[in-house]
């Protein structure tokens, strides 16, 4: 279906309204919809209207019969004029696709920035993601190695405390070689039957001598004082995970409204297309009537007179007048003819010069 040119201003108001709120663009575009719209606007009023002088050389030219009855010079400079002007029209049109292409540049130097932000926001979001698998490993760790501590501190302490019962119960049993021969049986199975976890303590209970409570209170104090370091080690993993899991939510809202701002250009770009698409059409339309007006100057060229007529031409052959009527109305048929061409482009694009007369 070939493009109505009446519906082009319309078209390209619609398709503003379809851009997004990009402030730059939207004045741009909104400043070509009006220079776009008002070059068809322009194109239609002078193909019905402006340019009647050519259209009145057209009637005249199709109710001649003969050759002789044509003004050429007024044809000439009409349709001479005509040109001139549908090319300034032309040439509005292509600088003005020449700026939608510039806002489709700056459309796609957008959407790169924006990609590169996505990349870093989605690095950001791997990067952190893996340290907190890291900080939660640790986390884990550490909270084995705690209880580790405290139960070994509870053993040591409760050691300390048997220890100091058996004193009391020796003491109250005198001093005396059987005496102490029991007392060696109780504290043998005591001291050597209990047992320490060193995965964690390792050299923080090395050393310990299970038969001394002070001993034993000093190496369970010691296994206190390093699971205290250890949980604020684990509390400040766990308060560094929060933060970089909060962070990763904020990244993550990033990245989907990074993406939306990327969607948001894209469709932004593609009706800058669709509106190119259109002035595009419209080139097409005046290059093909451009065409039309530039072969009907030609033709009267190709005439080869100056006269008001095709008198001179009849004059040449005036030994011939058949060759002359022949030659002039082979002339006559052909501009014809491209009248008739010319506004077939028109009316196929909603455009019938006729309207006007």
């Amino acid at each position: 279906m070939a493009l109505q040119l009446n519906q082009i201003p319309g078209n390209l108001q619609s398709m503003s309204r379809e851009l997004s709120g990009d402030a730059d663009i939207k004045n741009d575009v909104n400043k070509l919809v009006i220079r776009g719209s008002k070059c068809v606007q322009s194109f239609d009023r002078m193909m019905r209207y402006e340019y009647r002088e050519v259209f009145i050389q057209k009637e005249l030219l199709f109710q001649a019969n003969d050759a002789g009855e044509v003004n050429v010079p007024k044809l000439t400079k009409s349709v001479s004029d005509m040109t001139a002007a549908l090319k300034a029209i032309r040439d509005d049109v292509m600088s003005t696709q020449s700026e939608v292409h510039s806002d489709i540049e700056k459309c796609r130097a957008r959407v790169r920035e924006k990609q590169n932000n996505l990349q870093q926001f989605e690095y950001t979001v791997s990067r952190m993601e893996r340290e907190i698998r890291e900080f939660e490993s640790n986390i884990l760790r550490l909270d084995g190695e705690i209880n580790e501590l405290d139960d070994n501190a509870g053993k040591l302490e409760s050691r300390a405390r048997e220890i100091d019962r058996e004193a009391e119960e020796k003491t109250g049993w005198g001093i005396g070689g059987i005496v102490m021969a029991v007392a060696g049986v109780i504290l043998a199975p005591v001291t050597f039957g209990l047992s320490l976890s060193l995965t964690a303590t390792g050299g923080i209970l090395a050393g310990v001598n299970l038969s001394n409570a002070a001993d034993c209170r000093d190496g369970a104090q010691r296994a206190r004082n390093s699971a205290w370091e250890k949980r604020n080690e684990s509390s400040g993993l766990s308060s560094r995970k929060i933060e970089m899991q909060n962070e990763i939510r904020e990244n993550k809202l990033n990245i989907r409204s990074t993406k939306t701002e990327i969607e948001t250009i894209e469709s932004d770009e593609r009706t800058l297309q669709r509106m190119i698409g259109q002035m595009y059409e419209f080139v097409t339309v005046i290059d093909n009537v451009l065409n039309v007006f530039q072969e009907a100057e030609t033709t009267l060229k190709d005439v080869h007179v100056n006269s008001a007529s095709f008198s001179v031409m009849k004059n040449a052959f005036m030994r011939n007048p058949t060759k002359a009527a022949d030659m002039s109305q082979r002339h006559l048929a052909h501009l014809k003819a491209k009248w008739e061409e010319m506004e077939t482009i028109l009316s196929r694009h909603g455009i019938n010069p006729r309207i006007a007369y």
